[in-house]
This record gives C-alpha cells, structure tokens and sequence, in this order.
C-alpha cells in the first residue's frame, strides 16, 4: 500500500473535549508538537508503515490529544494518519495534573520499554519536571508578592524579589527522584542516561533509544570521540564485539603496536637512541608517546570493569568506589584528548 508523504502544514480540525468527547464549534489550528510529547522516540520505518496501514484499513482508533493547539500525545499517530491519508480526530487535554505526567502514564503502558529506554526517557524528563517545578515556585511567590501589599516600602519588595528568585533554583534538587520515580528506574540510571545525552553521538543516542544498546554499555563509551563512539557501534553491530566497552578496548589495541613488532622495536629504537635530525627524533618519540598512552587506555579500562565487578560484588556501588570510578574516569579522558589531539596535529 503506497501512503502519501507527511506533511508538515497546520491543520484546523474540530476541537473535543478530552473529558466528554463532544466536539467543541470553534476549529483549532495545530501549531506545533508540545515539548512532553518529544520525550519518546518517534516512530521510523516498518513500525510506522504498519501504524499507517492499520489506520488506512481500521481508520484511527485513538484520537490525538492536544493542548493550547499543541500536539501533545499522538505525533506517530498524526504522521500515520497522514500517511494514510486518513483525517485525524482531535480532543483537548482535559488539564488534570501535569502534561509530563499524562504523556508519560500514556505512553508507558503502550509501549514496551526495558529499563535502559525508560531512563532516556527519564532524563529528558528531568529538565521539563524542573521547568515545571520552577513555574509553579514562580507562580507561588511573585502570586504573593502581587497579593500581599507591602508594609515595608521598596526595600521589602525588593528583598521578597529576591527571595523569589533564588528559590526558583531549588525545585531541581526533586525532579531527578520525581523523573525516576514515574519512569520506574533508579535516580543513579537517570544520572548516566543524562551523560549520554550530553556527551554521546546521535547514534549512540538512538541506538539506546531504540533498544538495541544498554545505557550503562553508551555510557562506558560517552567520554571518547565521536567517531571513536561510532566505530564501537559498528563493531558490536558486526558481531567483533559483545559490548561497546569491548569494542573500544578492541579498537584501543588494534591502533597500538604490538609488542615485539618492527613498529614497537622502531618505536623503541628511535626514544632510546636519538637521531641526529633533532625534528626526526620529536616525531618518533610523539609516536611512541601516542602508542604508549593508547595502551595505557585500554589498561584503565580494564580497572573500571574492575572496578564494576567489584562493586557488583558487594550489592552496589560505595562512596570509595565512585572516588575510584571518578578517577579514572578523568584519567582516561585525559589521555583520550591527548590522543584526539595528537591526531588532528598529524
């Protein structure tokens, strides 16, 4: 079955009330897609082709929900729909409760999510919860200020400003636990999912999202370099290796030269015994340095997992395992920069 292309163009439709169902006179314009709905992947592929023929053949089953003409649950199915060529029925958020907390109860009990995803979930989450908590503290305190007339004269509404404003900070101490708690998955999973985010590439991102790689497994990998990052992906893709941890360990060794090779004998040779080309000596001894510091990577990888399979050990990590962990973490960030940037310099 061929489907037309999604387009992309407003649409004004009938408007419903998500608590009646009865359609509402005035149209509404659908302007955009509300930032909670972007918390889960979208749908590609033979997974959206199969939504948009089930619509084209059963027509849309579940209406899309919107808020303030904001698509707010239901962007796959407003995709499928125009796919399929199919018109969309539209209701309005009835408003209870939070937009985070409705798309998130949603949206989990229809997709099957392991633990990995819901974390992704969970620490995008973590900054809209914040957004969130800080319009509510907002609200609360300039609300009283506005109501409460002042006795004190300027200075007084100036010192209730500020007291306003540094307690906007405050709700972002909660909305880690509060992002966990909804997702199902612990506060320290949310903490690495937020490092893969920040630091990994885009399909380190989406292979998390879609399933395919555990969030603890990108997050070993988050610190390299971005093309570093893809060639584990690859690797562990292929079938070379089992995890992306591996894999870059793999790739690490591979890049190095093996001991008792001409290379590493030259290497050697060349640090022990200068040339009298003072520029061929600085050269040499760089590339023995960068072979040196590759093989030093994968040793410090090795102590994480260590480091890993001792917490695992004792039921979980300690204030002196994180201590170990953070080391060397900064360690092998070190060196693989050095790495990066010995490499552009070539």
């Amino acid at each position: 079955m061929q489907f037309a292309s999604p387009i992309a163009e407003p649409m004004a439709l009938a408007e419903f009330s998500l608590s009646t169902g009865e359609t509402m006179p005035r149209p509404v314009a659908i302007e955009g897609i509300h930032p909670a709905a972007t918390l889960f992947p979208l749908m590609h592929g033979v997974p959206l082709g199969e939504l948009a023929a089930d619509i084209a053949e059963n027509g849309l089953r579940e209406p899309i929900v919107c808020t303030d003409g904001l698509v707010l649950d239901g962007r796959n199915r407003l995709r499928a729909c125009e796919m399929a060529e199919v018109e969309p029925r539209f209701v309005e958020w009835d408003g209870l409760g939070s937009p985070l907390a409705f798309v998130i109860s949603r949206n989990l009990h229809r997709r099957h999510l392991n633990e990995s995803q819901r974390a992704m979930v969970a620490a995008r989450a973590r900054e809209l919860f914040e957004e969130e908590a800080a319009a509510r503290a907002a609200t609360h305190q300039f609300g009283r200020l506005h109501d409460t007339p002042s006795e004190a004269g300027e200075d007084c509404k100036i010192l209730r400003d500020f007291t306003a404003c540094a307690n906007l900070h405050k709700p972002e101490v909660h909305a880690n636990a509060e992002a966990a708690a909804l997702l199902n998955v612990s506060t320290r999973s949310v903490a690495t999912a937020a490092k893969v985010l920040k630091e990994g590439d885009e399909k380190l991102i989406a292979a998390v999202d879609e399933g395919q790689i555990a969030v603890s497994d990108a997050a070993a990998v988050a610190d390299l370099p971005k093309p570093k990052q893809r060639q584990a992906i690859e690797r562990v893709r292929s079938g070379r290796s089992r995890t992306l941890r591996q894999a870059a360990r793999e790739q690490a060794a591979e890049e190095s030269p093996a001991a008792g090779s001409p290379e590493a004998a030259s290497s050697a040779a060349a640090l022990a015994v200068p040339p009298e080309d003072e520029a061929i000596s600085l050269i040499s001894t760089k590339r023995l340095l960068r072979s040196e510091c590759q093989k030093l990577a994968c040793e410090v990888s090795k102590l994480v997992d260590r480091v890993e399979a001792f917490s695992r050990s004792i039921g979980g990590h300690t204030l002196y395992t994180d201590r170990v962990r953070q080391g060397l973490g900064i360690a092998l960030r070190a060196i693989h920069e050095y790495l990066t940037l010995s490499s552009e310099r070539r």
